[in-house]
């Protein structure tokens, strides 16, 4: 039988010009999301992130990047109620750009296992074997090669002087 993803899209993927939906991303981003996190969330959500942004409507908290990171916590939101991801190395490695770009810091990771354990109802034991596995294969990431290639950006918190953004359709 034929694989169907060969000839339909993945989830995201109802689109036919990604510099198109990109723009209109860039376009749209709400106020709260730096512009440098537009890339990798519509790189690894395509046209579901108008999902994730609308996590972040209904809920506030969700309205903020991970600490040191272009990564919103409405990502890590979505990939845990949507995508129903059920591991940190699950949301760090293949979710988000959280972990490509070496180890994002212990605060990082602590801001995503407190979302998880809440949101997953995992007990303190649990949370602390997800980070323990999360640092390990860092470490693993990180002894094989110069992670330093690829420098973790932290966001602007200067929202002041990016332009207002206009709402119009792709």
């Amino acid at each position: 039988a034929r694989n169907r993803s060969a000839f339909e899209p993945l989830p995201g993927g109802e689109f036919d010009d990604f510099d198109r939906l990109l723009a209109h991303a860039k376009r749209n981003r709400p106020l709260w999301l730096p512009s440098a996190a537009v890339d990798p969330l519509v790189a690894n959500f395509g046209t579901h992130m108008h999902r994730v942004i609308a996590m972040a409507d209904v809920d506030p908290a969700l309205r903020r990047c991970v600490s040191g990171s272009h990564v919103s916590l409405a990502e890590v939101a979505y990939a845990v109620r949507d995508e129903m991801v059920r591991t940190m190395s699950d949301v760090v490695f293949r979710r988000t750009e959280l972990g490509t770009g070496g180890h994002p810091g212990d605060t990082a990771l602590g801001e995503v296992a407190a979302y998880m354990q809440k949101t997953l109802g995992w007990s303190e034991s649990q949370t602390q074997e997800q980070l323990r596995d999360v640092n390990q294969q860092l470490e693993r990431f990180l002894a094989a090669g110069d992670a330093t290639r690829y420098p973790v950006a932290v966001p602007s918190t200067n929202h002041e002087a990016e332009p207002a953004l206009l709402s119009t359709a792709v």
